[in-house]
């Protein structure tokens, strides 16, 4: 190297080496909600949807990747048995969260599935619900055709809950 272009080589070192300031400035990682809050969340969603749910702390990402990174109240359950249309169960998940604002930066819904995110206050939480039939029944069909009753449907009901 020349002795020119050595004080160039020693900023370009120093800047490669420094750490980067989108480090610096990146938000803090997501914590779980109160064990209380949790709990009432969960049995929110659980009137509401007809699905018994279980709660746990497990990463928010569990639901989208797109989420913040860090921890979370995880709420979730599988039933069968109900016998109400999607968007009536998914009305009542949306009537079990009030004074919530949707945030719809993370809405992905299609015909029987939706992912919705809510905040209230610091609070968020992201929420997953499907429904499926019984395997081998109408995956070949438009599902407004298939004639499977919905008591045989499978439901999934996932939520994470954060600050």
């Amino acid at each position: 190297m020349h002795a020119a272009s050595l004080p160039t080589g020693l900023v370009l070192l120093l800047i490669a080496a420094a750490p980067s300031t989108a480090l610096a400035t990146s938000p803090a990682p997501a914590v779980p909600l109160a064990p209380a809050e949790c709990a009432a969340l969960a049995q929110s969603l659980s009137e509401a949807t007809g699905i018994a749910v279980t709660t746990a702390i497990g990463p928010v990402r569990v639901i989208e990747e797109r989420a913040p990174r860090g921890q979370g109240c995880v709420i979730s359950g599988k039933a069968t048995g109900l016998t109400r249309r999607f968007d009536a169960v998914s009305a009542r998940l949306f009537g079990a969260l009030p004074g919530w604002r949707h945030d719809p930066s993370l809405d992905a819904d299609g015909p029987m599935s939706l992912l919705r995110r809510y905040s209230y206050g610091t609070s968020r939480i992201i929420v997953f619900l499907e429904t499926e039939s019984p395997p081998g029944t109408c995956a070949d069909i438009p599902i407004g055709d298939c004639r499977v009753p919905l008591r045989r449907w499978t439901w999934t009901l996932k939520a994470v809950a954060y600050r």
